[in-house]
């Protein structure tokens, strides 16, 4: 068996291996994407089932690779989860995507080919792993629309319905003088003592009748 045939047979190992491979990083990717709130993704999930296009494939495999990395890190921010990688996976997807993209180099290109999808594998696992905690989080989407709603909503309240005189007074409020301030009345207690003159209470001794 010659090199060419060992080519032929790597070539066959590797269409078998791809295929599958390719169906499952582009489920992952679908639903990597499709948790991603909608203002903050680049990529519709749909759009990465155009990396089966012959040749436009190899370049879109690219696109679907920074979406999703991008996509997630900004969605794990927006949850308040702060994400290991700065772009989750990114490394392991853009090395894949270079090693598949030498399959049209002659010889060589089947071999690299190989070590990519073996990438794209590890890629795969990775996104899964993200997409699980993504899960576990909760969805978050619903409660981001409702807030962004309601902010919108109190921006675009028209200006004449808070007139700036009823938020801030007039400048002459403060330049004027207080009311001059009378006097409080005497106080008199409503209650006289009145004086004891009772014998009980006389300092003098009392007379001494047989005296």
């Amino acid at each position: 068996m010659g090199i060419l045939d060992l080519i032929d047979y790597l070539w066959i190992l590797f269409v078998l291996g791809w295929v599958p491979v390719l169906i499952f990083w582009l489920i992952t990717m679908n639903k990597a994407l499709d948790q991603v709130s909608e203002d903050l993704r680049t990529m519709s999930p749909g759009a990465v089932w155009l990396c089966f296009i012959p040749a436009f494939g190899l370049v879109w495999q690219f696109m679907v690779t920074n979406a999703v990395s991008e996509g997630i890190a900004k969605e794990m921010l927006s949850r308040g989860i702060f994400p290991k990688e700065e772009k989750p996976a990114f490394g392991y997807g853009l090395t894949a995507c270079i090693l598949m993209a030498c399959c049209i180099v002659p010889y060589a290109g089947v071999a690299l080919s190989i070590v990519g999808l073996v990438l794209m594998i590890i890629h795969l696992l990775r996104i899964s792993e993200y997409n699980a905690e993504l899960k576990r989080s909760g969805r978050w989407e619903v409660f981001y629309q409702a807030r962004m709603a309601a902010t919108r909503e109190q921006m675009n309240v028209p200006y004449q319905q808070y007139p700036y005189s009823q938020q801030y007074p007039y400048s002459q409020q403060y330049n004027q003088q207080p009311p001059p301030q009378t006097p409080p009345p005497a106080y008199t207690p409503a209650y006289k003592p009145q004086e004891d003159n009772s014998k009980y209470q006389r300092k003098d001794k009392p007379e001494n009748p047989f005296g």
